[in-house]
């Protein structure tokens, strides 16, 4: 049990339970009966801050209480400061609205029997009842709720409130007895309330039975009365009555009067909650509008300020943001200031990092907690002087400043300030503007990751974009969902020409060994979506450039797991094809190479043997012709074995040649006298006699140009090329050899010159 009593109490101590109006009730007693005292000292000492008590919207603990209670009757002296401030109550402004109410209740008896009511407007500490036992007497109840455990001193404020509500109607305080108490081990207190009718209601019954007794009186005394008599009875009771009705009329007229002077009271109190509620009702949904559809935080700053400046009372209000880079804080958005004060808060920076900062922004800032000020004379002291000179300039008589936290990371501060107007902020307004500050915070940081969003996209889009792969997504269908800028120049075709076109159609058609069908990939990565799938594609661009493509295939599922798209990222290999091809055709160049290689050994060793033999062919020709006369017939059949051995030889050359894999010399030649040599030759001589219905028809060019050659190359190739042409031409014909000087200008990279032309 005493654990359980600990933790009630406990409890207690740390839950709100007492109406802001029963201080303010306190405050306002010692205002008048003991003025002496320094109110804000008392209030300091009690760690209660004034805009808590001027704001009937504020709950304080059971520790705030007493610690209050402690500290007025030390200052006061007076051990009966809680009777004493209740019986004030009824007639302290501090009720407001609670003591209109009950003013409208037009009576004593109907104010206690709603006393439960009442009761907890002011207090959630205990459960409160009443009922009637007599006339002009009741009896109330008082029950402290489970976990509450109030003091005395509660229990004297609360008869001194019961003793004072008759007094609003009777001018006399009600009398109280108290038989059972909760602190003489009662479970609940009891009060026997009674209390004496109200002057009004004395005069007014006296005035009812003056005139019943006149009215019935008057006609009797006129048998037992001289008529004289009995008018001047008349005239007496007739004036006494009047004076009666004039009397008991003015006193209802003075107790309305002053109900209606209470009742207007609480309609200008209640139009003004009700604007001021509505226009926080306003307030909230606008920001809220605001903060839920702008992502811009420089447009959101704006809003924010425009609807404050719509919907509260404050003469002025401004937001300041954290510049992370340079660790200050700087202006941002405002309204309510002229051209020199705005340009005084932007010219203003509060540094962050700097140990000597003790302005209320900055330690907003730093501890994450708001301000309410309502006198910034007070706080002078702790301010820097910075601050200070900046608040003075401003002319700021009360602040309220809020930080703008989300998640333990702190924007900024949402500050307000009065210059003009005298209202006293409250703890309501500082709760206000927490909702405002919690509701830009999240949008600011919906707005910055927006943001960082758009960045992360941007550098996303950027990097597929311009990536040097073709990227594309096809939905199950096979559609094209998605061509990045990159695809788009590789294959010439625009966006418009291919999303929701078929791939395997245009950009993936299957048709190869190594190529895959865009049906067997769908299986694939439907039946092992962490298969590794790849290909290699031939296709073609919209020019019908033949292209090769590598592909790399990745399934995309959606939120609930299910197979939508494929991500297809494609390479270029066209190049690596053709040097692939290349490859190929320089291994069989080699392989070609090699045999040459062989031949030209064999050929190497054959040519050998041929010069041994052809060494007697073409000498010893010289040394014949060398002891035969000039007109011997046999000197021409010895020349020509001569020049045919000479052939042979450059023949054998060629082998050489061949087999050294050597270049053979050039010469300066003249192609006319190849020509003439080739037409005196016995090849040209063993053609006429083959091919006698076939003419031989020279033009040469006396003025033909020399060029670079082989001659026996040369020779060679004329000896073909007529021997075809005499071959081609079955029923005979005539064969034109022409040499003419050509100039021939190149479109390829060549050097420009003069070169010999053949035409056939």
């Amino acid at each position: 049990m005493g654990d359980q009593s600990n933790g009630k109490w406990e409890m207690s101590e740390s839950v709100p339970l007492y109406n802001s109006r029963i201080n303010k009730i306190y405050i306002q007693y010692l205002s008048k009966y003991y003025p002496d005292i320094d109110l804000d000292a008392v209030l300091d000492a009690a760690e209660i801050a004034r805009y808590e008590i001027e704001d009937p919207a504020h709950w304080f603990t059971q520790e705030q209480q007493d610690r209050l209670h402690d500290i007025l009757v030390t200052r006061t002296g007076n051990p009966n400061i809680a009777r004493e401030a209740g019986r004030y109550s009824t007639s302290s402004e501090g009720l407001g609205a609670t003591k209109q109410y009950a003013l409208g209740l037009m009576s004593p008896a109907t104010i206690y029997l709603l006393i439960e009511k009442i009761h907890a407007l002011m207090s959630r500490g205990a459960d409160v009842s009443a009922k009637k036992i007599g006339a002009n007497q009741v009896e109330i109840t008082a029950a402290p709720k489970a976990g509450v455990q109030e003091k005395p001193y509660q229990c004297e404020y609360r008869s001194g409130v019961f003793e004072s509500i008759a007094r609003m109607f009777t001018d006399k305080f009600a009398h109280i007895e108290h038989p059972a108490c909760v602190h003489n081990g009662e479970n609940s207190c009891r009060y026997i309330i009674s209390w004496t009718k109200a002057a009004k209601i004395h005069w007014k019954l006296i005035r009812n039975y003056f005139l019943l007794i006149s009215i019935f009186g008057l006609p009797v005394s006129l048998f037992f009365l001289p008529g004289i008599t009995w008018g001047i009875c008349a005239l007496v009771f007739t004036l006494i009555a009047l004076l009666l009705s004039y009397y008991t009329e003015h006193l209802e007229k003075k107790a309305l009067l002053r109900t209606v002077e209470t009742q207007t009271e609480a309609a200008q109190d209640n139009i003004v909650e009700s604007n001021i509620r509505y226009n926080n009702a306003l307030l909230v949904q606008e920001i809220g509008q605001a903060t839920a559809n702008i992502l811009d935080i420089d447009k959101l700053l704006q809003a924010v300020v425009g609807v404050m400046q719509k919907r509260l009372d404050f003469d002025r209000g401004m937001i300041m943001l954290v510049d992370k880079e340079n660790g200050v804080l700087r202006y941002s958005a405002g309204y309510g200031q002229n051209l020199p004060e705005e340009k005084i808060l932007k010219d203003t920076q509060f540094h962050l990092n700097n140990p000597e900062s003790k302005g209320l922004f900055v330690k907003a800032i730093k501890e994450k907690r708001p301000y309410l000020i309502n006198n910034i004379k007070e706080i002078q002291g702790s301010l820097s002087r910075k601050s200070f000179k900046v608040a003075k300039q401003l002319g700021s008589k009360s602040l309220i400043c809020v930080p703008i936290v989300y998640e333990q990371k702190a924007f900024g501060i949402l500050a307000v300030d009065n210059s003009k107007s005298s209202r006293p902020l409250r703890q309501s307004d500082m709760s206000l503007l927490i909702g405002v500050a919690s509701h830009l915070a999240i949008s600011m940081a919906n707005a910055m990751s927006f943001e960082k969003l758009q960045h992360n996209e941007k550098k996303y889009r950027e990097l597929v974009e311009n990536a040097n792969s073709i990227i594309l997504r096809v939905d199950t269908d096979g559609k094209i969902c998605y061509f990045n800028e990159f695809a788009q120049r590789f294959f010439g075709y625009n966006e418009k020409e291919l999303i929701g076109k078929n791939a395997g159609r245009i950009i993936l058609p299957a048709s190869g060994p190594n190529q895959l069908s865009f049906d067997k990939l769908i299986d694939s990565l439907r039946n092992d979506p962490t298969r590794h799938m790849v290909s290699e594609n031939k296709t073609k661009t919209k020019a019908r450039e033949d292209v090769w493509i590598a592909w790399t295939y990745k399934p995309i599922f959606d939120d609930i797991g299910k197979f939508i798209e494929i991500l297809c990222i494609g390479n270029d290999i066209t190049e690596l094809k053709w040097a692939s091809r290349e490859k190929e055709e320089l291994q069989a160049q080699l392989q070609r190479a090699q045999k040459m290689e062989a031949i030209g050994t064999l050929a190497g060793g054959v040519a050998h043997d041929l010069n041994n033999i052809l060494s007697g062919i073409v000498s010893y020709p010289e040394l014949l012709l060398m002891d035969l006369k000039n007109d011997s017939p046999l000197r021409k059949p010895i020349l020509t074995i001569q020049k045919s051995g000479e052939k042979a030889a450059a023949i054998v050359q060629d082998l050489l040649t061949l087999a050294r894999r050597g270049v053979e010399a050039t010469e300066v030649v003249n192609l006319n006298s190849i020509v003439s040599e080739y037409l005196l030759s016995p090849e040209h001589t063993k053609l006429e006699l083959n091919h006698s219905n076939v003419d031989i028809e020279k033009k040469l060019d006396e003025s033909l140009l020399n060029i670079m050659g082989s001659p026996v190359h040369l020779s060679k190739t004329i000896m073909n090329l007529v021997s075809n042409a005499a071959e081609a031409m079955m029923d005979g014909g005539c064969i034109s050899i022409a040499t003419e000087n050509r100039h021939i200008e190149w479109t390829h990279k060549r050097k420009n010159s003069h070169y010999i032309s053949m035409i056939r």
